[in-house]
């Protein structure tokens, strides 16, 4: 087991990765000539001295592969969250094609020349009456299912709040945040899109070029069914991992209906725990562990006293709890000794702290070292992610660049001027422009949370959507433009169109919107319909101002 005084965690090393490499150079150094000068501890002799310098060169160069390591792991995110966005971006237009782009457009989707389009979809543009059941609702559908499918146990009230509700707690697949990630940003965040949603609404408000001139009240109706739509897809997609749970995971539903009791009383949960631990500790009236646990009975009497000891301090609120999470997460789930000012404090308190060390040392001697783990050991200890080979970064980089060199490949050849072929070259372009959109994305992000008034505010979600929407608007003013003009040069209209797709769609998102909307639901706030209305009106509204001017004004 590594020490984890010399493990670095991923949230230790944030606030390093804030200053560059020079900048990091001078705060060490400046640190060290600090104590050097004040000879603090190290004053009474050189050799001391010597060995104190010693240690901080090896601390400097722990800093130095621990941000090296971060580095790298950003990188291996950007490549799958590009990969992501690439497949999310050919699913969006697929799905586009299937339920109504043919339908639109006949002999311009080959893959749907001989078959059956379904023509559902309208896309609320000039040509067409209606469009509030715009083009990009299925995709739109879909994406907010799949995101509902991985959300976290937590918000499916479940036992445990794994990353997974429809896989094994100690599933690997649990620990691979990366790939987790990918799915969720990448795909689900390029799959659905908010600038299309919009533009669409944008035009029905308009109705350029049609004889029923504005649609505003179609286009009201858009934003609503638009939403009621993701909405009632993502609580199905939760609906159905929460199912899947129930087959794979019996034991912790079971758990689950006990544990809800418990929380009503007002005793904390401390899901980090495994699964022994926590249910003799929280007292459920259940077996410790189900009959396929391949075990060695434990006695529980330790862990009984150790229970009894301190049961008026698992309360919610209570002051001490915090002190009583710092010693079962030491002595159950790390491992570790307990700290000593704990120690300290538990003894001033009567908890029966003998109890629990001999049950630890008990556990040591009968378990072996992979037996009664903690899930959420293996979700906080990052080694047993790094020997995954899909996970490093020369296979993700070259996972990366295969399908870009292919896309790439696929628009040069593509060069015939059918109208088919033409399709799939401006698909393969869009692809190609779609990880562009999901990073920027993936980097704003990093504002949700940073407004200082409004901490809740999630600003780098609305931000993007609102950029998104500006492009796309923009793109499908000059789309019009062209129309109008008789502009039939393929490049022009391509680099608009692939501007539209694959750069604003991928950079806005239905899903990433809808799950911060039932985060707030969860949460039990009031913030849900004032960033829904927020987000729709700071859309809607410039990008009437900009179609208006683009359009009508020239």
């Amino acid at each position: 087991m590594d020490n984890p005084s010399k493990t670095t965690s991923i949230d230790q090393l944030l606030p390093s990765l804030n200053v560059d490499d020079g900048q990091q150079q001078q705060v060490i150094g400046a640190e060290y000539r600090q104590l050097d000068e004040e000879d603090v501890l190290f004053k009474k002799d050189d050799a001391e001295h010597s060995d104190f310098q010693r240690v901080s060169d090896d601390d400097e160069d722990d800093l130095a592969r621990d941000r090296k390591r971060w580095s790298r792991l950003l990188w291996v995110q950007a490549c799958y969250i590009s990969v992501g966005a690439i497949l999310g971006a050919f699913c969006r237009m697929i799905v586009a094609q299937l339920f109504g782009e043919e339908c639109a457009n006949p002999g311009t989707v080959g893959w749907l020349s001989s078959g059956a389009p379904l023509c559902v979809t309208q896309d609320g543009d000039t040509l067409q009456e209606g469009g509030v059941i715009f083009s990009d609702l299925p995709a739109n559908m879909l994406g907010c299912f799949l995101m509902g499918m991985v959300v976290n146990g937590e918000y499916l009230h479940l036992a445990l709040p794994m990353p997974l509700a429809w896989l094994k707690p100690d599933h690997p697949f649990q620990s691979m945040e990366i790939l987790h990630n990918a799915f969720k940003t990448g795909f689900c965040g390029s799959l659905t899109t908010f600038s299309s949603w919009n533009s669409a609404m944008v035009v029905l408000i308009f109705g350029t070029g049609s004889n029923l001139n504005t649609q505003i009240w179609l286009a009201l109706l858009g934003y609503i069914v638009g939403m009621e739509t993701a909405q009632g897809s993502f609580a199905a997609g939760k609906s159905l991992a929460r199912f899947i749970h129930g087959y794979v995971n019996p034991t912790l539903v079971e758990e689950a209906q006990l544990v809800r009791v418990k929380r009503e009383e007002g005793v904390y949960i401390h899901c980090e725990l495994p699964d022994y631990e926590r249910r003799v500790l929280l007292d459920l009236d259940m077996e410790p562990l189900s009959q396929t646990d391949e075990i060695v009975p434990l006695n529980t009497d330790c862990l009984i006293q150790w229970r009894e000891s301190t049961k008026s301090s698992r309360r919610v609120n209570n002051t001490l709890l915090p002190i009583l999470v710092e010693i079962e997460r030491a002595a159950l789930i790390l491992n570790v000794p307990i700290p000593k000012h704990a120690e300290a404090m538990a003894r001033d308190e009567a908890w029966d702290i003998g109890a629990l060390q001999a049950y630890v040392n008990e556990k040591s001697k009968l378990c072996s070292p992979t037996g009664l783990q903690s899930w959420s050991k293996m979700l906080l200890d990052k080694s047993n992610v790094a020997p995954s080979r899909w996970l490093t970064l020369p296979v993700a980089s070259f996972v990366l660049w295969f399908i870009i060199c292919s896309l790439a490949i696929a628009a040069v050849f593509l060069s015939s001027d059918e109208s088919t072929t033409r399709t799939y070259r401006t698909m393969a372009l869009a692809m190609l422009v779609a990880p562009f959109g999901a990073c920027l994305r993936w980097k704003l992000g990093a504002l949700n949370g940073s407004l200082s008034q409004y901490p809740w505010f999630p600003l780098g979600t609305f931000t993007a959507n609102v950029l998104g929407s500006l492009v796309s608007i923009i793109c499908v003013a000059l789309e019009y433009r062209m129309q109008e003009s008789y502009l039939r040069d393929y490049w022009i209209i391509a680099f608009v169109r692939v501007t539209r797709i694959g750069f604003a769609g991928c950079l806005s998102t239905v899903s990433t919107f809808c799950f911060e909307l039932n985060d707030f639901v969860h949460k039990q706030t009031n913030h849900a319909y004032p960033y829904m209305i927020v987000t729709i009106l700071s859309a809607c509204l410039p990008s009437m101002v900009v179609y208006a001017i683009l359009v009508y004004a020239a």
